[in-house]
């Protein structure tokens, strides 16, 4: 058995036959020779999802170009052609970060999701801690509310601390193989009832790799930070969002969004869906995160930075879709 182990080749066809839990944490610490091969194989890398896999699809027009515009239009695939590559999502991935980022469910879903999303994200068997809101304006009620909210924060951030710090390997895998090159990104204000807002003031962008991964393609640790750092940091009292994959998912706000994400989801599999929202079911003075500090000291990752995206701006000609659900459990 020894001599078989000890050829290169022998041990990484076996090594493949595991399951990317005990590849990734058992076998690299059998030794320094195993360790080395999972860490230059490239064949264990990419079953690892840290390196891509070659894309059998090359977009139309796929010559070189002189403008942002051009490039855009390269890559704009239809979703016919693109079903013959339909990426496959990094089963691990799944596992730690639930719906929440990967929601792959084919019916129907009424769903978006908050800040409170983080705290019920599936990595410790304490997830679902109740943390309370802040209502302005009763310096009582404020003050024992942030004593429990303190409280569940901590014993939170004591959880997160072996995913958020620095190094992490799941902030360097891939979401899916093959990987999409472009991260697709909506965001919607909404700061009035839809009765008095007929018309919609919308942005969308194509957000490009993180360039300090030096590689192609969306990577964990990209899709994360932008969601964790909208999730506290916007202008309204809530921001709800949804992680879409491959298809545009009904409802939405109003025909014009559905438009604009149909037209993101022909050039990535990959699209966020932000919306910027005075929450009226929480209360006109309820704050989501309550407390931003403790939000981003507990979910922030230590090597993540803020978010800079290209967004443009566009504006519909359309009205709300009325009876959107949001999902509170």
């Amino acid at each position: 058995m020894d001599s078989v182990i000890a050829i290169p080749e022998l041990l990484e066809a076996i090594l493949l036959h595991l399951d990317m839990t005990s590849l990734l944490v058992s076998a690299s610490r059998v030794n320094k020779t195993w360790n080395y091969l999972i860490e230059t194989s490239p064949a264990i890398q990419q079953a690892l999802y840290f390196q891509p896999v070659l894309d059998d699809y090359t977009p139309r027009n796929s010559q070189k170009h002189t403008n942002q515009e051009s490039i855009q239009e390269s890559i704009a695939i239809t979703t016919d052609e693109r079903a013959g590559v339909q990426p496959t999502v990094n089963p691990l991935l799944v596992k730690k970060f639930g719906e929440y980022f990967f929601d792959l469910s084919e019916e129907q879903r009424r769903v978006q999701y908050c800040c409170d999303a983080f705290h019920k994200l599936p990595w410790e068997e304490n997830r679902g801690l109740d943390v309370p809101s802040i209502r302005q304006g009763n310096p009582k009620q404020d003050l024992i509310t942030r004593v429990r909210m303190k409280r569940a924060i901590t014993s939170q951030r004591r959880d997160c601390s072996r995913f958020t710090r620095r190094g992490a390997s799941w902030r360097r895998m891939l979401v899916s193989q093959p990987p999409p090159k472009q991260l697709g990104a909506l965001w919607q204000e909404a700061g009035l009832p839809p009765t008095l807002r007929p018309f919609q003031t919308a942005w969308k962008a194509l957000i490009e790799p993180d360039t300090s991964m030096h590689t192609t393609g969306i990577r964990m640790g990209h899709l994360y930070d932008l969601i964790q750092y909208y999730a506290g940091h916007h202008d309204r009292n809530s921001l709800w969002y949804r992680v879409v994959w491959n298809h545009e998912r009904p409802p939405f706000y109003s025909g014009f969004l559905e438009d604009e994400c149909k037209d993101l989801l022909r050039r990535t599999p990959l699209v966020i869906e932000l919306y910027d929202v005075e929450d009226l079911c929480r209360g006109s003075e309820t704050r989501e995160p309550p407390d931003l500090e403790s939000f981003d000291s507990t979910f922030r990752c230590q090597e993540s930075s803020q978010p800079n995206v290209p967004w443009t701006q566009i504006k519909s000609r359309g009205f709300y879709h009325p009876g959107w659900i949001f999902h509170w459990d």
